[in-house]
């Protein structure tokens, strides 16, 4: 790959090492091939402070020293830390990796003048940065290995030819922030009054709906158009620039793991509010869960009021999408690799009405013929378009014209 191709350097970067300012240490050179091919970066001596992690997701990518010097050392006169700071510095080093790969997607390349071995050791001794350097999200390299231009980008070359999902996903985030700068600049320049008339018409087309509803409805809409109106602006990548292999080698399980993040998003937090595809899982009395399944395939539109529409769906064991449906079980719709099971089948005679409680959207409770109202818990949603294909599968269903059966000749 040329070098001034590099998706990984054509951004912002953040350089962490205590000898950033020293022009006689490696690192400071290093930073200056950086720049030299266009990378932007923010140098600090020290881990920052947790209360700004949150605001580094717009870096590329974060290069760190092992060895730092605590942020409130600056007055010990150069003289050798104690055990006690020492532990601590690696303490704060090890949570900031942590909380970086956990919730930002961008590499971590440690540049050290000690033994990589050592360090790997180390690194290994905790699950997520052992799991981080498998994926090779975080990774080590002796700073004398880095001490001219081609050796760098030798290695950051490398390293995007040996990831290339995360070349492709900056070029997609590179043309999601230019769709974004582009709708913003164009419609300020029309009016920097523009939000305030969008509001207005969503107020006045919900201007005659009850209070308690209204709020839902105005923010749903809002939110709509916004997502639209960058969708619609949106330039897609060329796929075939990134020259990605499709021999991977990935066994069949983690295969299954992969579609199941690709059609289910799993909720870890509860939103604060409903979602079209939400999937829910029966929930016991004894606080277990129990093995069957609803998913709510109420319109968009819709999810706004207090009922909501479900299909009822099982869990099965093994199921082979190959396999040709028999005439007979087009009542279901199975949506294979969901919610960690082979697949979930949903039986499209099985509809029911259920109550949508404001006040707890994790939870909706069928409304059946009998006494017992059994309770479901929401785990996630499923995406498009496969909730957009249940439904469609729903409304052949119930629309579907039944014909005689022909005389015995």
């Amino acid at each position: 790959m040329p070098n001034n191709e590099n998706v990984l350097l054509k951004g912002c970067a953040l350089v962490i090492d205590n000898e950033i300012d020293d022009k006689k240490a490696k690192i400071f050179k290093i930073v200056q091939l950086l720049e030299e091919q266009g990378t932007f970066i923010v140098k600090k001596p020290g881990i920052p402070a947790p209360e700004s992690w949150d605001s580094l997701f717009q870096f590329n990518f974060i290069i760190l020293d092992w060895d730092l010097n605590p942020t409130d050392t600056a007055d010990l006169g150069g003289a050798s830390l104690g055990q006690g700071l020492a532990d601590s510095e690696k303490r704060q080093l090890i949570e900031f990796m942590k909380f970086i790969l956990d919730k930002y997607f961008m590499p971590i390349f440690i540049f050290t003048g000690q033994a990589i071995d050592s360090i790997r050791k180390k690194l290994e001794d905790v699950p997520e940065l052992k799991l981080a350097l498998a994926q090779n999200q975080l990774q080590l390299r002796h700073k004398t290995k880095l001490a001219n231009k081609e050796q760098m980008l030798e290695f950051f070359d490398k390293w995007i030819q040996d990831n290339k999902h995360v070349e492709a996903l900056k070029k997609f985030a590179s043309n999601l922030r230019t769709c974004e700068s582009d709708f913003l600049v164009s419609m300020n320049k029309t009016n920097s009054k523009w939000l305030n008339i969008v509001c207005k018409t969503i107020h006045e087309e919900h201007k005659d709906e009850k209070e308690d509803k209204k709020r839902d409805s105005i923010n749903y809409d809002f939110n709509e158009f916004m997502i639209n109106s960058l969708v619609s602006r949106f330039a897609p990548i060329n796929i075939f620039d990134i020259n990605i292999s499709t021999r991977c080698g990935i066994k069949k399980e983690e295969s299954k793991k992969i579609y199941n993040s690709i059609k289910f998003i799993e909720y870890k937090t509860q939103p604060t509010t409903s979602f079209e595809g939400e999937v829910y899982r029966k929930k016991l009395e004894a606080g277990t869960w129990g093995e069957d399944y609803v998913i709510d395939i109420t319109a968009p539109c819709e999810l706004r009021k207090s009922k909501a529409l479900l299909i009822k769906g099982e869990i099965v064991d093994s199921y082979d999408p190959n396999k040709k449906t028999d005439e007979k079980e087009k009542r279901f719709h199975i949506i294979p690799c969901i919610a960690g099971h082979a697949a979930i089948r949903f039986n499209l005679r099985e509809a029911c009405i259920a109550k949508r409680d404001k006040r707890e959207l994790s939870k909706v409770t069928p409304i059946a013929d009998d006494s017992t109202q059994a309770t479901y818990e929401r785990i996630g949603r499923v995406v498009h378009p496969y909730i957009t294909q249940i439904r469609q599968a729903y409304s052949n269903f119930i629309s579907r014209q039944g014909i005689p059966r022909h005389p015995k000749l």
